[in-house]
């Protein structure tokens, strides 16, 4: 397990985790795991990370929650997880 982790929380955005994956695969230092926190969403998101997590270029887990949230329960997660270093990257719309 890798020491730093990138939390992503998620919710009908499988078009935007592509553009997401894509950075990530192209960070020179692979030593990281990507833990994609899925809010209940009903477009492909499961299906795609599924796609990604088949291609091993570093690790990534899913995780499914009910809708609503928040980052704050992000952060419990986290501190569940027993986390060493987290980094939340939220992917937006513009």
């Amino acid at each position: 397990m890798s020491d730093i982790t990138i939390l992503t929380p998620t919710y009908n955005r499988e078009k935007l985790l592509h553009k997401l994956y894509k950075s990530l695969c192209n960070q020179k230092d692979k030593d990281f795991e990507w833990i994609v926190v899925d809010d209940g969403s009903n477009d492909n998101t499961d299906e795609y990370i599924e796609t990604y997590r088949r291609k091993q270029i570093f690790p990534l887990g899913i995780i499914k929650k009910i809708m609503g949230v928040s980052t704050r329960l992000l952060i419990m997660d986290a501190n569940m997880l027993k986390l060493n270093w987290c980094l939340l990257l939220i992917v937006m719309i513009h």
